[in-house]
């Protein structure tokens, strides 16, 4: 990455430079008005030529800059999730520490795919989206969308989730563990081989509950113990 910058600013400074001699040879063709001494031409030129031209001056200033400005940090920690597998592979450098089932969004709710970073962590997390369902230790990396523990371990490695990635609750708090040690700029995320049913889906809502008073409402009886949406 480092190469690729310091030759752009390379490049940068050869065409300012190029420039640089056009202006002097227009210069050069243009005729001779007054007549100076030779001991005064060397005074005038020496100056601009030790400064240089606008353009170079600004060319050698860009370059530097590029060639200081810091790196973002190396990806050490890769979580490759397999929709059409459900399975997540996750890869610490070039070593694949675990293979584990997961949950991704079910038919009508699937899960995005694309390469992403994760945005922020949670120990605990209350899902907003689907009356505020426990999501622990919650990794998110596309807007809503998380790994997650969950409960219904029956179903990992089958699709059965509202588009997140669910995770045994041992496996999402290792997960949990790793992108905090390694950092959230150093973690990628890969999601891939999806199937074909639409991303998004209408909600379906329970008005009377949403209304309710957190206190009046409490935890969704019909969910049960099952943890994760």
């Amino acid at each position: 990455m480092k190469s690729v910058v310091l030759g752009i600013a390379a490049v940068l400074v050869v065409m300012a430079q190029t420039a640089a001699r056009a202006e002097d040879q227009k210069s050069d063709n243009l005729p001779q008005v007054t007549t100076v001494s030779a001991e005064a031409q060397d005074a005038a030129v020496k100056p601009a030529e030790s400064e240089g031209s606008p353009a170079l001056q600004t060319a050698v200033v860009l370059a530097n800059e590029l060639a200081t400005a810091p790196l973002p940090p190396p990806i050490t920690l890769t979580l490759d999730v397999d929709l059409r597998a459900q399975r997540v592979t996750v890869q610490e450098g070039e070593t694949v520490k675990y293979v584990w089932p997961i949950s991704s969004g079910m038919q009508g709710y699937a899960t995005q795919t694309g390469t992403f970073q994760p945005q922020w962590t949670a120990r605990m997390w209350y899902s907003r989206q689907w009356d505020m369902a426990p999501m622990p230790h919650s990794v998110f990396f596309n807007r809503g969308t998380a790994f997650h523990a969950t409960t219904a371990t029956g179903s990992l490695g089958s699709r059965a989730s509202h588009g997140c990635i669910r995770l045994s609750p041992a496996n999402a708090a290792k997960l949990y563990g790793l992108v905090n040690r390694h950092g959230l700029a150093s973690t990628k995320v890969i999601v891939h081989n999806a199937g074909k049913e639409p991303e998004v889906a209408r909600r379906k809502t329970n008005r009377s509950y949403q209304q309710a008073s957190a206190r009046q409402r409490g935890p969704r009886p019909s969910y049960g113990s099952v943890w994760g949406f």
